[in-house]
């Protein structure tokens, strides 16, 4: 199946995918609407949508008939799509292209897909740098998982999992000042420093040129991931 990759004003991608309803309406024979119902319905679409950008009368007109009459090739149905998709979400640029060439950065893999889906689990290739995917007119997908947008994210996972850890030390630290156990409070003062120091000390460069490399790279002070 095709879908469109759109190009967002920060160099980010969005992606659309027409239903199979909308498909068969469209390139088949309409809703067939009387005159009138057309007429609200194109006024409808000239109603801003929640970003206050609204659709050209052009366009919400050859929107409207299409749907009414159907009858578009494939070719047609997906640059209406597009256009209509484009201008109401601000896009700067589409393509379409066949889903098959998109990265599981942008889809996700077959047991996490959906939008939510975001497994720790380092052999999964899922939507983990999903926000590093950018748009790469180079590409058949039109989109690429950039490295330096994929280590910020990478980066801010570890300094979850670091903040975690810090607060879980404060508790056995207090329990050892409880217990007047100070090489005990020593050891894990030092546990702590550590730590905290992880995100400026932690290499997620060296010997890292892909997004699966980055994503195993995994600081020992913290617990595995499952």
């Amino acid at each position: 199946m095709k879908v469109t990759v759109h190009k967002q004003s920060n160099g980010g991608v969005s992606i659309s995918r027409p239903t199979q309803e909308f498909i068969a309406l469209v390139t088949g024979s309409g809703m067939n609407m009387r005159p009138d119902v057309i007429a609200k319905q194109i006024e409808n679409f000239l109603i801003p949508g929640s970003n206050g950008r609204v659709v050209t009368r052009e366009l919400a007109t050859e929107w409207v008939n299409a749907v009414s009459s159907g009858g578009l090739t494939e070719s047609e149905m997906y640059d209406l799509l597009t256009r209509r998709t484009q201008m109401q979400a601000g896009y700067i640029d589409s393509a379409t292209v066949d889903e098959a060439v998109l990265t599981y950065h942008t889809v996700g893999c077959a047991e996490h897909s959906t939008d939510s889906d975001m497994c720790e689990r380092v052999d999964c290739q899922n939507r983990y740098f999903r926000d590093a995917v950018v748009w790469d007119d180079d590409e058949p997908s039109k989109c690429r998982c950039d490295m330096p947008a994929a280590r910020v994210l990478h980066m801010d996972k570890i300094r979850v999992a670091r903040n975690a850890e810090l607060a879980a030390k404060d508790i056995t630290f207090m329990r050892a000042v409880e217990a007047g156990d100070a090489s005990a409070q020593s050891t894990i003062g030092t546990e702590k420093q550590v730590l905290r120091d992880l995100p400026t000390t932690f290499d997620i460069t060296a010997g890292v040129s892909t997004p699966e490399l980055l994503k195993a790279r995994w600081p020992s002070e913290l617990p595995a991931r499952e």
